[in-house]
């Protein structure tokens, strides 16, 4: 008999609850809270900037990737003939204004 899996989250028929915070599900769960509107998709991440190794916010643009050919031993039907990655483009959910190499902190 299989066992059945605890989910941290609590599944809506229209959305995911994170009650608590939990540091080792921070990389899921950017994944799991990302925005999209078929243009531009961004992660669910904090804008303070929590930002755990090896992870970073990810801001990608539809269309936007990088192409480049597959090169095999021999060639068969049905094999991939280029490789395609999409690429981050830089985020644009916060903006920080330095100066004098300060950081600048409105209050």
């Amino acid at each position: 008999m299989k066992k059945e899996q605890q989910h941290k989250l609590e599944i809506h028929p229209w959305g995911l609850l994170e009650r608590e915070f939990q540091a080792d599900d921070y990389p899921l769960n950017a994944t799991l809270f990302s925005l999209g509107n078929g243009f531009i998709g961004l992660r669910g991440t904090f804008e303070e900037g929590f930002d755990p190794e090896p992870f970073s916010d990810g801001c990608y643009l539809n269309g936007v990737y990088a192409s480049e050919p597959i090169r095999y031993g021999e060639a068969a039907y049905g094999y991939a003939r280029n490789n395609q990655r999409m690429l981050t483009v830089p985020d644009g959910k916060g903006i920080q204004i330095w100066v004098d190499r300060e950081a600048f902190q409105p209050r």
